[in-house]
């Protein structure tokens, strides 16, 4: 059922006649202060149970009319808001943001900056504590939420360390367990393969029976067919933000017959290994889709083709290193330039103008040559980032992570179009996708699994194979199959059989430096993959007896310590010696050397300024101190989740409020990290670090670093307002908030707190 601007009139006239209904939207419009667009004049009645989808193209406000339906706008954005909103018969313009948050959850479009807890566990319970339910009620919540999502092998894992796919259900996970009576869901299929979206479709299904009303923004439409009397509304979309239907050819100078040899490809993160002696080769001048579970490995594979990724093996073409350039999954890491035409012409020397102008046609971006890229809908940033790496032009091809996010039909062939034009310039468009539809429009299918890739061939084949799906777990839905062109009888190949055209397995050639070769191991590459991509800040360490101390004795030992390095040398020096044989005794030692390591060079520039400017005397307690000072750090934050330091914190009267920020901030550290290393990745892939001989390199690292500064601004304000968004989401700001742990102190704890006692009085009365 599709209903548009005219159906709309009578939906209002409905809702103003008095017919109850948990969501209304009357005349309901919006504008951002930084841009004129944003969401045109609608009107909108969803009955209990009732289940509507919002489509539309890319940009047309399906993302802004989710946070009006939910409050967030405009309690969070102060923009321009037309009309009203009512959840429940409640106001949202007048209604206190938690309180809304009890009448609908809202799941985002990214899911990465949803997460607000150390481990998928918590970031279910972090909704829950916000409802005032008895901790039995969120006990048995919790795991209802992790059996249905499968995500209880999961459970004490970080969510920074899941594939987006697995973040994507983890957030649905969190929403869905706080049972609101409206749900409303931006993009919820965008990150799904077809086995969690269907079951996600039938969960849907359920929630509908039981009087839940769904809204739900998707460009996967053909998957929400499914659910009986859905109804649907199309955005108005503006004429300017549609898919260019034809683009002129590209004018590219023809790339040479080369292939992409890969031999022993192997990648680990962590301590988990995720790709293991991966054998291929492509040849240049097609477009090959690979698809597979969620968190099979995906995107790691590309990270690893684009020379991102730390890895075992060999990535070369003709004995080279191969020239990719790779769009993110996450396209905002790719974006920090003040307009989209400065964006596209970053670090570009002598640009082409005819290849920018073709740029702009081709991605439907010449209206937004003077915005800023952040300011775009997902779709939109999607092709900025696009545009970004092609007009640095890559010599050997593309790499693509989850191209259609965001794209809605008419931009994802308008994709195809321009990968088409690539491959026929001889280059090589490599893409991961879980759109079924687009991986069949390719030259070439792979299928990965937790093993390796289990077939290949061309995409109608493979399709039709139902063998090599059943082996990985993924259904091929039939809206696809019947979709399919006929075949030729041609069968699809395991990889492991002769090659097919477009995969070969490489020869060894006896060579151990080859590309052929099996990988060596080396000591360097062991510690590659221990320690490439973790999450970074202390890890728990689980082995401590301090670990299932009371966390208000691990503050008070903290602030203790603290408070020591004040005193003279000589209680210093004794109060240091006490701490070291508690760090030995806590099994700590290794992480407070850690800590210390890290502050090494300021250790030392101290050491050194004091020692010349003041006196020798002065250099050694300021560098004691610092040093005792990252013993403390070692000792509480690695043994201490940040849910428990939340509880203490909680238990001192702290308000919530700040205790929340605090313990936020503390666990975006490691994150913090890891998205600074990811820009800088992107700024690589992008070729803005491109090494340089001599003592030329020094000057051109030190003027990365600074261009990097804009970058990280960025970043940090995007993670903070991202996870501002979905804390309030949340109920965040809720006054009968209850805890679902509690504090008790054991016969170790009350040990531990009369030795502190004895300590500090006997520091403080020392003569």
């Amino acid at each position: 059922m599709t209903r548009t601007s005219g159906d709309l009139e009578m939906a209002s006239a409905l809702s103003v006649a008095g017919v109850s209904a948990p969501v209304r939207a009357e005349q309901l419009g919006y504008r951002y202060p930084q841009r004129r667009a944003g969401l045109r004049q609608i009107s909108l009645s969803v009955a209990a149970g009732e289940q509507w989808l919002i489509a539309g193209p890319s940009g047309c406000g399906k993302s802004t009319l989710a946070r009006c339906l939910t409050g967030l706008i405009p309690h969070l954005y102060h923009g321009s808001l037309e009309g009203a909103v009512w959840l429940n018969g409640l106001r949202t313009s007048e209604t206190p943001i938690w309180r809304l948050a009890e009448e609908a959850g809202l799941l985002f479009q990214n899911p990465a900056a949803q997460m607000l807890a150390h481990s998928v566990e918590d970031e279910i319970v972090v909704g829950l504590e916000n409802l005032n339910l008895p901790r039995r009620a969120v006990g048995e919540r919790v795991e209802e939420a992790l059996h249905r999502f499968g995500l209880e092998p999961m459970r004490a894992r970080s969510p920074q360390t899941l594939s987006g796919g697995e973040q994507q259900k983890l957030a649905l996970a969190a929403i869905m367990a706080r049972r609101p009576p409206v749900l409303v869901l931006d993009e919820p299929l965008s990150m799904l393969d077809a086995t969690a979206a269907g079951e996600l479709v039938e969960h849907m299904c359920g929630l509908a029976a039981g009087g839940t009303s769904l809204v739900v923004c998707e460009h996967r439409e053909v998957y929400l067919r499914q659910l009986a009397g859905l109804h649907t509304l199309r955005l108005p979309a503006d004429g300017a933000r549609e898919a260019p239907s034809e683009v002129p050819p590209l004018v590219s100078a023809p790339v040479p017959p080369f292939w992409l040899e890969v031999s022993g490809l192997g990648v680990a993160l962590g301590e988990r290994p995720v790709l293991d002696d991966l054998n291929f080769s492509l040849a240049g001048g097609q477009v090959v889709a690979i698809v597979g579970r969620n968190g099979v490995g995906k995107t790691t594979l590309l990270r690893a083709l684009a020379g991102l990724q730390p890895h075992a093996g060999r990535v070369s073409i003709d004995g080279q290193l191969a020239d990719l350039g790779m769009v993110f999954q996450n396209a905002e890491l790719q974006l920090f330039n003040g307009t989209v035409r400065d964006e596209i012409l970053y670090r570009v020397a002598d640009p082409d103008e005819g290849l920018y102008n073709w740029l702009l046609a081709a991605l439907g971006l010449e209206r937004y040559q003077t915005t800023p890229p952040l300011l775009l809908s997902e779709g939109e940033k999607k092709r900025v980032a696009l545009a970004t790496v092609l007009m640095r032009g890559p010599r050997h091809g593309l790499l693509l992570d989850e191209p259609s996010l965001g794209q809605d039909a008419a931009h994802k062939a308008m994709l195809m179009r321009l990968c088409r034009s690539l491959a026929a310039a001889g280059r090589l468009v490599v893409m991961t996708t879980h759109d079924l539809q687009l991986a069949a429009q390719a030259d070439r299918l792979l299928v990965l699994g937790a093993e390796g890739f289990v077939a290949e061939g061309p995409p109608a084949t493979v399709l039709r194979s139902e063998a090599p799906w059943r082996r990985i777990g993924l259904p091929v839905p039939a809206w696809v199959s019947d979709g399919l062109p006929s075949d030729s009888g041609a069968q699809a190949s395991p990889v492991s059989e002769p090659p097919a055209v477009g995969l070969r397995q490489p020869a060894a050639r006896g060579n151990g430096d080859s590309p052929g070769a099996a990988p060596k191991s080396t000591p360097r590459l062991r510690r590659l993959l221990r320690g490439s991509h973790r999450v970074r800040g202390p890890a728990l360490v689980e082995s401590s007896p301090l670990r299932r101390a009371d966390p208000r004795v691990k503050l008070a030992l903290s602030l203790c310590a603290s408070l020591a390095v004040m005193l003279d040398l000589e209680r210093l020096l004794a109060s240091a010696g006490l701490y070291l044989v508690l760090l030995a005794w806590a099994r700590l030692l290794p992480q407070a050397a850690r800590q210390v390591w890290r502050l090494k060079w300021v250790l030392l520039l101290l050491f050194v300024v004091d020692w010349l400017f003041v006196s020798p005397y002065l250099a050694w307690i300021i560098s004691l101190r610092l040093i005792v000072l990252a013993g403390v750090f070692a000792l509480l934050f690695s043994t201490t989740t940040p849910a428990e330091l939340r509880l203490v914190l909680e238990w001192a009267r702290v308000p919530y409020r700040y205790v929340f920020s605090l313990t936020l901030a503390f666990q975006s550290v490691g994150l913090l990290d890891d998205e600074w290393r990811a820009i800088r990745e992107a700024q690589r892939a992008r070729g803005a670090w491109l090494p340089v001989a001599g003592w030329r390199n020094l000057v051109e690292r030190v003027r990365d670093l600074v261009a990097l500064a804009v970058p990280a601004v960025v970043l940090v304000t995007k993670l903070a307002w991202a996870m501002t968004e979905a804390a309030y989401a949340r109920g965040f700001d809720s006054p009968h908030r209850r805890p679902y742990r509690s504090l008790a102190m054991s016969r170790l704890d009350w040990a531990l707190l009369g030795s502190i006692v004895v300590v500090a009085a006997a520091l403080l009365v020392w003569r």
